[in-house]
């Protein structure tokens, strides 16, 4: 398990919706991964997540280090106002953020996150991550095996009722990528509540495409703890599994440390033991046989719970990687 590197980092800063705080503090670039780390845990352990603020901290890794070099060399924009609005909504569960997995699966950018980095590479640019381009898409380039900094392109926004077949094409945030009947793809607005739907993507923010009791797939939202749920699709709550043991199955809390999880899965900070009981999860430098038994992104390194190297850092000007140390 690897830190978050900047490229799930960043997606992160251009998927949170809600209503930010009226007057938040600016967030200079250079304590923008402290901030954002301090918040994502402080909501991580609300939604149980963590067992508490302090294990997230010490367990989870936000590696900015290839926006830090972005910023520097003039590829992305930051914009310290809406970076502190942003880190606000991170810390108050909003949007993708949200202990509602329904919600975070389906949010859309708010305008303070989405404006947080903002890339200024043009359709067709080389590129490494997506916040590197105006259109916040970065198609994977081909490269040999192995290569950590293998440049890919940037993709363009197309319009509402346009051709969204290319790769490359981004369709507007209020619009999803619709496969037509004769095969082609056109930008269509997102379903409504209720809407049958036939794409993963094609439903409005805090809906999903899922099947109802009838089969038929509709934009609904995932079901809350005590409802009937589908065992491949889960449950609304982070902290919840569907339990396919109950007639019909219904939506049950995960086990806790000390609990059996000889029929049901441990919640998201613990593992299931060999003695088929959940146990917390190791924090930094603690004992450990396997990945699992690690906190949060800590990966089991020589049978001690570590931090994982880093994703190395790219620069569009030479393609290849700088030489910044690894930290810590």
């Amino acid at each position: 398990m690897k830190p978050f590197s900047f490229a799930r980092t960043a997606l992160l800063l251009v998927v949170v919706a809600g209503c930010p705080d009226p007057q938040p503090d600016p967030v200079d670039s250079a304590d923008l991964e402290s901030r954002v780390k301090d918040s994502w845990c402080a909501a991580a352990a609300n939604c149980g997540e963590f067992p508490d603020v302090q294990t997230c901290a010490a367990s989870l890794s936000f590696d900015f280090r290839q926006f830090q070099a972005d910023l520097l060399a003039g590829i992305v924009v930051y914009d310290r106002a809406k970076a502190g609005q942003c880190v606000v909504e991170i810390g108050d569960r909003q949007g993708s953020t949200s202990c509602s997995l329904t919600t975070q699966l389906s949010a859309p950018p708010s305008h303070a996150c989405s404006g947080t980095i903002v890339g200024t590479l043009d359709r067709d640019a080389p590129c490494f991550v997506d916040s590197e381009c105006k259109a916040g898409l970065c198609i994977p380039g081909a490269c040999p095996a192995g290569d950590a900094c293998c440049p890919g392109s940037c993709g363009f926004v197309v319009r509402t009722g346009e051709d969204c077949s290319a790769l490359e094409a981004v369709c507007p945030e209020s619009s999803y990528c619709a496969t037509e009947s004769n095969g082609s793809k056109t930008c269509r607005p997102r379903l409504k509540a209720g809407a049958e739907c036939e794409q993963s993507d094609a439903c409005a923010a805090d809906h999903l495409c899922l099947p109802d009791s009838t089969g038929a797939w509709r934009c609904r939202r995932l079901p809350a703890t005590g409802e009937p749920c589908v065992p491949a699709h889960g449950c609304d709550s982070i902290s919840d599994y569907c339990n396919a043991a109950t007639i019909p199955p219904q939506c049950a809390p995960r086990a806790k440390p000390g609990d059996s999880c000889q029929h049901a899965p441990c919640a998201p900070y613990a593992y299931c033991s060999t003695t088929a009981t959940c146990s917390l999860r190791q924090s930094l430098g603690e004992p450990c046989t396997s990945d699992a038994e690690c906190q949060g992104t800590l990966t089991c390194i020589h049978q001690s719970c570590q931090q994982g190297e880093p994703d190395p850092v790219c620069l569009l000007k030479n393609l290849g990687k700088t030489s910044m140390p690894a930290r810590p």
